[in-house]
């Protein structure tokens, strides 16, 4: 869609993926939180890190035990949290950056025969997260929505890119989400909605029981899919300002 036959054109603002941006940070948040627990539990950390001294030091020979049960915490949780974020924000990429960083932090300590200790890991981790922060960043940035008399246009990704444009008649609905963020600084997303729910995401719900009687058992269940509003920045206009304003113009087209 040409630049002047568009009545708006716009993209993410930083602070709609103020989201993404924390979870780069969930490796040092993590091992923050540990640090916390480790200094309230007092004499129970120690004891604990003493009792699996011998595996801890044979995973992390630079570090004693004590901070590489620090560690081995802040790695644990952060992998829990990334697996989370992968089940039910359907994001997988946390996951990995974890899994990478990690890998990364201990490929340096063995390749260069340095002991990095505890703060060198956290350096490093802190590193790799600001890496990780710019690179989302830089997707933000690929991120490009118009709007015209002839439809909606988006287009962006850094390592995939969509390209997807929604024909004015093709357009059933839109809908303008807010989230708390949203709501505070002033930006929203925009879905555009089309006969056939594009724009749409499903989600499935399950339920199931048990009966016995007389020692036969049974075992029944079901679930059903339930439409909803899924905000992507590929598959709407994700987090600009005046939202409100941006669905008039699809309305009314322009």
């Amino acid at each position: 869609m040409s630049r002047e036959a568009s009545c708006w054109e716009g993209s993410p603002t930083r602070i709609s993926y103020l989201g993404q941006y924390a979870r780069a940070l969930v490796p040092l948040a993590s091992l923050g939180l540990v640090a916390v627990f480790r200094w309230f539990s007092g004499d129970l950390f120690r004891d604990v890190s003493g009792v699996a001294s011998f595996v801890l030091r044979g995973i992390w020979p630079d570090m004693p035990p004590l901070d590489a049960l620090t560690y081995a915490g802040g790695v644990i949780l952060s992998l829990l949290l990334g697996l989370l974020v992968w089940v039910i924000g359907l994001d997988i990429w946390v996951l990995v950056f974890e899994v990478l960083a990690y890998l990364a932090v201990e490929a340096i300590r063995v390749y260069f025969g340095i002991g990095l200790g505890l703060t060198g890991r956290i350096l490093f981790l802190a590193l790799f997260s600001f890496a990780w922060m710019l690179l989302i960043d830089a997707q933000r940035k690929t991120y490009r929505y118009s709007v015209s008399h002839r439809g909606v246009a988006m287009s962006g990704g850094l390592l995939r890119r969509v390209e997807r444009h929604v024909s004015g008649d093709a357009i059933s609905d839109v809908i303008v989400v807010k989230p708390l963020l949203g709501r505070l600084f002033g930006f929203g997303h925009v879905v555009v909605v089309t006969p056939s729910q594009l724009g749409l995401g499903e989600t499935y719900s399950l339920g199931g029981g048990t009966a016995s009687r007389k020692g036969l058992g049974a075992i029944v269940g079901g679930g059903r899919a339930v439409r909803e509003v899924l905000a992507k920045p590929w598959n709407c206009i994700f987090g600009v300002k005046n939202p409100d304003r941006v669905r008039d113009y699809i309305l009314n087209g322009c």
